[in-house]
């Protein structure tokens, strides 16, 4: 608990400095400011340190931005190519009945809009023509013609006019192909004018020309999204951003990071200078110093002061409690150690106790053999004489 508790004072007192170097530094700045502290070299340090963290900040948000907005740009390119697609499909299921109306009923109205498919449809209207001509005949022939012979006439007849359809599917679709300036013709314009044209034609013809310029109107603002697109990519590849942002943005942030802890630094360091001139690490005053000398900061220098003198207090603490601690830990030491001798005592005593048993029991031996010496000597003198004792060796004794 008082570990955390000094940890705790520690941040705080840590937060003090950079407050206090803070704004030290930020007086110094001032143009209009004489004062000294802290040095001209710590202050073009911070300085920079600053500038470079403002332009990372500022890189970050700009690229984030430009991010944000190329992805809009590009979800608006989609959503304009769909309508524009959906327009085309329209134009497609308009033009060619519009422009095959316009070709059989208003030719000679429009000699310049065709010019420049006559020679494709020309060869195509005579086969309709010889396929009507054809027609006409097998006609005439099945009026006059039995039972069995109209149905195979009719057969000739239900092919030829099945030539004919696809003959007109043909010619619009050579309309449709070369004819894309239905909008800008002036032929067009003076045939939808007038009051003899078929309504539905009319009809046509503005639904045909809102689409076209829907197209255009679609065309135009891609470019303008494209042209949008181009810069802001030239502004991420400035940022060194443009193939991975996110990339970018995490080694911006890491290299913000690293300025922050230097600038800690350098503020906390400014400031426990500035500090140290008027307190102690206990925050105590130092010698001749007093409160009325502590100037304009004395409400910085007074919250350090308290933090130092809180986090000694908790020092103090933990230090004793640590003695403490010490001291049990050599209590229980001695404890063991006691034991050991009081262990170490009982079995020196028994052992003591062994060789005086030992001993004891050596002496008697020792007795016991001499009277044993004396006896065998009695008893050998009992059944041997003289000769024998004096023949008598080791082996026959």
């Amino acid at each position: 608990m008082l570990k955390k508790e000094l940890n705790e004072v520690n941040l705080e007192l840590a937060d003090s400095y950079k407050v206090l170097g803070n704004k030290l530094m930020l007086d110094a700045a001032d143009p209009a400011s004489e004062k000294s502290i802290p040095s001209k070299n710590e202050l073009i340090s911070w300085q920079r340190l600053r500038d470079e963290r403002s332009f990372c900040t500022n890189s970050i948000l700009e690229i984030k931005n430009n991010s944000a907005r190329f992805s809009e740009i590009e979800k608006f390119k989609a959503q304009i190519k769909n309508g524009k697609n959906s327009s085309i499909k329209k134009i497609a299921e308009i033009k060619g009945a519009f422009l095959t109306k316009l070709y059989k009923d208003f030719f000679p109205n429009c000699p310049a809009l065709f010019s420049s498919v006559t020679d494709k449809t020309h060869p195509v209207e005579a086969v309709i023509d010889e396929a009507n001509t054809a027609i006409a005949s097998l006609e005439q022939q099945k009026a006059e013609a039995n039972f069995f012979s109209r149905l195979g006439l009719s057969g000739k007849i239900t092919a030829q006019k099945s030539k004919i359809k696809n003959a007109e599917k043909s010619i619009t679709s050579i309309l449709e192909k070369n004819i894309t300036d239905i909008q800008s013709s002036e032929e067009i314009k003076a045939v939808i004018q007038s009051e003899n044209t078929d309504k539905n034609l009319k009809t046509e013809y503005e639904e045909l020309t809102s689409l076209y310029n829907s197209l255009s109107d679609s065309d135009n603002r891609i470019k303008m999204l494209e042209e949008e697109g181009e810069f802001i990519n030239s502004k991420l590849a400035e940022l060194d951003a443009k193939k991975n942002p996110s990339k970018r943005i995490n080694t911006i942030t890491n290299r913000i990071k690293e300025l922050d802890s230097v600038i800690d630094s350098v503020l906390q360091r400014t400031a426990l200078n500035y500090t140290n001139a008027f307190y102690t690490e206990e925050g105590s005053f130092i010698s001749d110093v007093k409160e009325e000398n502590l100037g304009i900061y004395h409400e910085y220098l007074k919250r350090i002061s308290a933090n130092r003198k809180r986090a000694a207090q908790i020092k103090y603490n933990i230090e004793y409690c640590e003695t403490l601690q010490d001291i049990k830990t050599e209590e229980t030491r001695i404890e063991n150690l006691n034991r050991i001798i009081k262990n170490s005592e009982a079995a020196i005593e028994e052992a003591n106790r062994k060789i005086t048993d030992s001993k004891t029991a050596i002496l008697n031996a020792e007795n016991k053999i001499t009277d044993l010496t004396a006896a065998a000597n009695e008893l050998f003198k009992k059944f041997s004489n003289k000769d024998a004792a004096e023949n008598c060796d080791e082996e026959t004794c």
